[in-house]
């Protein structure tokens, strides 16, 4: 499958290769995207070997080993989120372990989780499913942590985020952030820059972009930890 840039720019020039990938960047606004991944691209969330084996071989803790790490991550999260919007209904898109769900059930939300892999379906208040299925309005908050890089198409993803949030919904979107000083000293070999399940390497100024186009109001940007961006946007 080619991917384009979001800017619909079909010229490029390569970046190099990396995990058998081309990385290329954009002529026309310096986008940095994987050229070409398989037609079974989403099948590698479905079963075990990305949520485990592919976490130890980038040297990570297997998801569902980190539950209790994650869950503490999510308390400084919805700290944050408290800030912006009360007690409402989340839906965390990509929940992985089901972690900041159970959180935020915690502090009341009524909150449920999103995800591809298989074994969602055996973690309580989580499902196996595309956000491009849900319906309508049915959501006052969603969160996506370290979801939106691994879309094929961030701009389609963004619409139905769009859809599914109701009036004056509160959007949070947490990425690697491919403009901060380390990605521009380590380019390629920055360790996020990942083709295997990273596409779109994002940074703030295309993640508003994306937001603008589809009638978001940005609320805040942040670096929650070096190398990483988060946003707080409103569905207008």
């Amino acid at each position: 499958m080619r991917i384009r840039c979001l800017c619909g720019n079909s010229d490029f020039k390569s970046i190099g290769w990396k995990d058998e990938r081309q990385v290329v960047e954009c002529s026309c606004c310096s986008h940095w995207y994987v050229l070409d991944v398989p037609d079974e691209y989403l099948e590698i969330y479905k079963g075990d070997w990305y949520q485990n084996q592919h976490q130890m071989e980038i040297g990570h803790t297997p998801y569902k080993d980190r539950y209790w790490h994650d869950y503490w991550i999510a308390v400084s999260r919805l700290e944050k989120i408290q800030k912006f919007r009360g007690i409402g209904e989340l839906l965390d898109v990509g929940c992985s372990n089901g972690a900041f769900v159970h959180c935020a059930k915690i502090y009341g939300y009524k909150a449920s989780g999103l995800d591809l892999a298989e074994s969602t379906s055996k973690i309580e208040d989580c499902r196996i499913g595309f956000i491009e299925d849900e319906i309508s309005e049915t959501c006052d908050i969603l969160t996506l942590h370290d979801v939106i890089e691994h879309t094929i198409d961030p701009l389609n993803t963004v619409y139905h985020l769009w859809r599914v949030l109701r009036p004056y919904g509160l959007l949070v979107l947490e990425t690697p952030d491919f403009g901060c000083e380390e990605f521009k000293m380590e380019g390629i070999y920055w360790k996020h820059v990942r083709p295997l399940e990273h596409i779109h390497m994002l940074n703030s100024k295309v993640i508003l972009e994306l937001l603008a186009k589809q009638c978001f109001k940005i609320i805040e940007t942040t670096n929650p930890i070096p190398g990483k961006l988060a946003v707080y946007a409103e569905k207008l």
